[in-house]
């Protein structure tokens, strides 16, 4: 089945098909003519052939992610549940994904990463913030570009594009909201050595710049890679490490589920249920991803999947030529209260 059948059977124009099946032009047909093309297309299993129609309009139909620490990234189950979004938001509008590497990006100063946004093997790309550096400033505004931050990434000037960035700090000062007054007083912070955190503020240093006046923090840290394959593991053992010190604060708080699920299962193991003899926040709501697991964790969802959405949606606007208004777009991360609190 190609276009011009399609319009045989319909009785319109290949042009009108052929914007009725793509779903950036919905708003110029009318719902009637959407619908026809659609049933048809749907009855004899159309799919469009994207070499053809890249011949045709000069676009590759795809979307590139540049990932500098790409082992890394797809082991982590908050990245994962971004890259299914992005996929599932781009099939929906006939666009694939690219995975492109841009490995030890900042040693070179990002020569590698302005590379590939000249290469043009994608109409646009998805990067980190984190890996805009010299060399890559001024190429940014020479193709449709979307970057992902997050606010303490320490990277502040303005730039030509269009980023979406989650607001940690506002996220903590939440969190902060939920543990009662008179428990602020004993929290208990468990979070990697700096050695082992990438940006310029750890989660850690977050944590204690949102604390209200009245709280007393005491950090305790895993002093072992913290990386998704390991970060329970390592977790569990410092934990049972300072177990004789942490079972004092009435909170603890991980700055990672991992890392909560791994003082979780030391402190099971000694008998100590979360919510009733201790509480326990974590970030990220990794346990709704985990097989079989009843979630107990109050934590913060930083909305990786919405990120996504978003992320995609802003890109093919830019490049079907459309001005986005804000250069920055916020995803807010949503507070999740279960028992362990």
């Amino acid at each position: 089945m190609t276009i011009k059948e399609i319009a045989e059977k319909t009785g319109l124009s290949t042009a009108t098909v052929s914007r009725a099946l793509d779903p950036r032009y919905k708003s110029m047909l009318k719902e009637s003519t959407r619908k026809k093309v659609l049933a048809v297309a749907e009855k004899y299993s159309y799919r469009p052939v994207m070499i053809g129609k890249s011949f045709v309009t000069g676009k590759t139909y795809k979307i590139g992610l540049i990932l500098d620490h790409m082992t890394e990234d797809l082991s982590s189950p908050t990245f994962s549940r971004f890259m299914e979004a992005v996929c599932a938001e781009l099939q929906k509008n006939n666009y694939t994904l690219v995975l492109l590497l841009a490995k030890e990006a900042k040693k070179n100063n990002g020569v590698n990463v302005r590379e590939l946004l000249e290469s043009k093997v994608a109409d646009g790309y998805i990067l980190g913030k984190s890996i805009v550096l010299g060399s890559v400033k001024d190429a940014l505004d020479k193709t449709p570009v979307v970057l992902i931050s997050q606010r303490e990434d320490g990277i502040s000037e303005p730039m030509p594009y269009v980023q979406i960035s989650r607001p940690l700090c506002s996220a903590y000062q939440a969190m902060w909201r939920l543990i009662k007054p008179e428990l602020r007083r004993s929290v208990a912070v468990v979070a990697p050595e700096d050695r082992y955190y990438h940006p310029r503020k750890s989660r850690a240093a977050l944590i204690a710049e949102a604390a209200p006046k009245n709280a007393r923090i005491k950090n305790f840290f895993v002093n072992k890679p913290v990386g998704f394959l390991v970060a329970r593991a390592n977790a569990a053992m410092a934990a049972e490490e300072y177990f004789d010190e942490l079972r004092k604060f009435k909170v603890i708080w991980a700055s990672s589920d991992l890392l909560a699920l791994g003082v979780m299962d030391v402190f099971s193991r000694h008998g100590l249920v979360p919510g009733k003899d201790y509480h326990l926040l974590g970030l990220d709501n990794l346990e709704p991803s985990l097989r079989g697991v009843q979630p107990v964790l109050t934590t913060c969802d930083l909305r990786w999947d919405e990120t996504g959405r978003i992320a995609v949606k802003t890109l093919l606007d830019l490049i079907s030529g459309k001005t986005i208004p804000e250069k920055e777009l916020t995803v807010k991360p949503k507070l999740i209260r279960r028992t362990s609190l």
